[in-house]
């Protein structure tokens, strides 16, 4: 064989062999496919392995986590910063004491008994009865003494003014008879008593006591109807 035939023989070979292994781009041969398979299968054994530690770790850290909460508080340490654990006192109770200015809202020491009840109050309020007005002196006669109650006095001559005038309607009200006006000097000793001039006009009502006659006056006042005096005196003008 010459050099050209051992040529393309070598040539030929080659050319099989290149054909005989897997190839990509420029060719592969089998050292480097077994090189890229071993550094990939060492890849994933470490990836393995940091998974197991970082797994490790978390579990780790829970623990501690745990041991800590479940330590009683007189064992708890805080860090300071960074500066290193600082041990923490004990909690103690603290007493708050009052404030007397405060109004108290606890309850507790109250006794049951001091509870105020809500139910409505039956209890009301009645206006007293007035006074009643007395009988008036049924035997009037000429010369006859009596407790004149004066509602009204009026000057000389003004018989029907408006004082006399409403005195006599109060005294009618009231269930008295006709105690129009009249002469003040028909009644001695009142003129007097009373301090007004002679032969005023006077509205009265006579009784035979004193006692009779205060009552009517209380029973006048209470209805609003004011009254100028009681006084003792001798009736006449009645003829």
């Amino acid at each position: 064989m010459d050099l050209d035939d051992r040529e393309l023989e070598i040539q030929l070979r080659e050319a099989l062999h290149r054909a005989a292994e897997p190839v990509h781009g420029e060719g592969l041969f089998k050292e480097t496919i077994r090189n890229e398979a071993t550094r990939r299968q060492a890849a994933r054994t470490r990836a393995r392995w940091t998974g197991r530690l970082i797994l490790a770790g978390a579990a780790a850290a829970a623990a501690l986590a745990l041991f800590a909460m479940v330590r009683p508080d007189s064992d708890r340490v805080d860090t300071d910063g960074g500066k290193g654990p600082v041990a923490t006192e004990p909690d103690v109770p603290t007493t708050v004491e009052p404030d007397p200015t405060e109004p108290r809202t606890d309850t507790s020491d109250v006794p049951a008994s001091s509870t105020t009840s809500t139910a409505p109050s039956t209890t009301t309020s009645t206006t007293p009865p007035l006074p009643e007005f007395p009988p008036e002196f049924a035997g009037m006669a000429h010369g006859q003494p009596a407790w004149g109650l004066y509602l009204a006095i009026a000057p000389p001559d003004q018989w029907e003014s408006p004082e006399i005038e409403a005195a006599s309607a109060a005294a009618e009200a009231a269930g008295y008879g006709p105690a129009g006006g009249g002469d003040i000097n028909c009644d001695n000793g009142a003129t007097e008593a009373l301090g007004v001039e002679q032969n005023s006009v006077a509205s009265a009502v006579y009784f035979e006591t004193e006692a009779l006659a205060n009552q009517a006056k209380a029973a006048f006042e209470a209805r609003g109807t004011e009254v100028v005096g009681v006084v003792y005196v001798t009736t006449y003008c009645m003829d």
